[in-house]
């Protein structure tokens, strides 16, 4: 990870900017001390999602995950009943 003072990060924000867009952090210092880091930016998993979406990539669900219930089970599953599980939300069956 890069580090950069505060007057050579003013001095040299392109440039350090430029590493940041590659992907780098920076750490910030002030007085040697760290205050603040430079990270890439990665928007936020509903706008990638949404992007997706209007690109045709994906379809969003339209369902309100806040207004689901779970009705609790009647016994508690066996071990082959929660492998049986598994394996159909994999996808393996």
């Amino acid at each position: 990870m890069k580090t950069a003072k505060i007057a050579e990060l003013k001095a040299h924000l392109s440039q350090y900017l430029k590493l940041v867009k590659k992907g780098q952090r920076v750490l910030v210092l002030e007085r040697n001390a760290p205050v603040a880091e430079l990270v890439p930016y990665r928007p936020p998993p509903k706008v990638v999602f949404a992007r997706l979406a209007a690109e045709g990539k994906c379809k969003l669900g339209a369902q309100n995950l806040a207004a689901l219930t779970f009705t609790p089970l009647e016994r508690p599953l066996t071990a082959r009943e929660v492998d049986a599980v598994v394996s159909a939300v994999k996808g393996d069956r």
